[in-house]
């Protein structure tokens, strides 16, 4: 009899008590939300990822796979690594290294580069425009965000349920022809984009060289120039002059 119990204990009541779901007024789901966001608001930070891309929601192997890292400095410094290419920016500029292509992009400073976006969240319509559903599983939060017609799909966010940092981020795009593969192709899929998070960590001891341009140009007569081992690559300034 003892055993029996035991095992109505375990069937019924641990899953309770692992998993709560259900729909949540917004200013619950913001005040969370917004907690995440601080995290990624601030300075001196990088993370690494993994994002892969499903070409439909029912398939378990990934069209794509890319990892890399992001890391936050002062200012406007921002640095992104991502399959063998690498965005650099500092206060004088953005510069883009495409391996694949073998350039060198030299930019204008970019003033939007954040490592989270959250804000399509914090406007005003959000009431009217989503529905968020809440699930805690163990130390885990995620919350599952869908437009009211569900034109723009499902996102998922699940962060720490304590330090509040991402975990990972999941993308199901509604369902259409997205991919068009031959001309009579009528295949609709719904696409599936998971971007996994780990390994925040700090800055401010070790991150003073992430932001410089010098492993990779260097200035003669007031003009950027590639430095040696650059050779076989072609570098574009397409900043405007007055900046240069």
């Amino acid at each position: 009899m003892k055993n029996r119990l035991t095992y109505f204990f375990l069937l019924i009541c641990c899953p309770l008590m692992a998993q709560q779901k259900g729909a949540v007024p917004y200013e619950t789901a913001l005040k969370e939300l917004q907690a995440v966001a601080l995290n990624y608001a601030g300075y001196d930070f990088r993370m690494d990822f993994v994002k892969k891309t499903y070409m439909d929601i029912s398939n378990s192997e990934p069209m794509s796979v890319e990892q890399g890292s992001i890391s936050r400095g002062k200012g406007f410094e921002y640095r992104l690594e991502q399959n063998g290419s690498i965005l650099v920016q500092n206060n004088s500029g953005k510069l883009i290294i495409d391996s694949a292509e073998m350039v060198v992009l030299l930019n204008p400073v970019d003033s939007i580069f954040n490592a989270v976006d959250m804000n399509a969240y914090f406007t005003k319509d959000v009431k009217d425009k989503y529905s968020f559903e809440r699930k805690e599983e163990g130390a885990v939060v995620s919350y599952i965000i869908t437009t009211a017609n569900a034109a723009e799909g499902t996102t998922t966010f699940t962060f720490g349920k304590s330090d509040f940092l991402l975990r990972s981020m999941k993308i199901v795009l509604p369902r259409s022809n997205y991919f068009n593969e031959s001309l009579d192709d009528t295949t609709e899929e719904s696409p599936l984009i998971t971007i996994t998070y780990s390994g925040f960590r700090s800055l401010k001891t070790t991150g003073a060289d992430l932001f410089v341009f010098d492993q990779w140009i260097t200035k003669v007569n007031n003009v950027y120039v590639l430095k040696q081992p650059m050779e076989n690559f072609t570098l574009y300034d397409l900043r405007m002059p007055d900046n240069q």
